[in-house]
């Protein structure tokens, strides 16, 4: 590549529409603002925290919800 640097850039730059749709309804009562807890999305049957990152199932295997909460952000 003759030496040149290619920046990654984000999909949220990518897809500005896309991002805001998704920080509206992936935020604390549609606010704007991430979810800062991990918190278990129903709809999606996973646990989440902030905009569109989700836990694995090795990430919280054998913990307790409260632990979950408290140890992985």
């Amino acid at each position: 590549m003759d030496g040149e640097t290619i920046m990654a850039e984000r999909l949220s730059d990518l897809y500005p529409q896309a991002s805001k749709i998704i920080r509206k309804y992936e935020s604390v009562k549609q606010s704007g603002n991430p979810h800062l807890e991990p918190y278990y999305d129903e709809l999606g049957k996973k646990w989440t925290v902030g905009f569109g990152r989700t836990l694995s199932n090795a990430q919280i295997k054998g913990l307790t919800n409260d632990q979950i909460k408290k140890n992985i952000l």
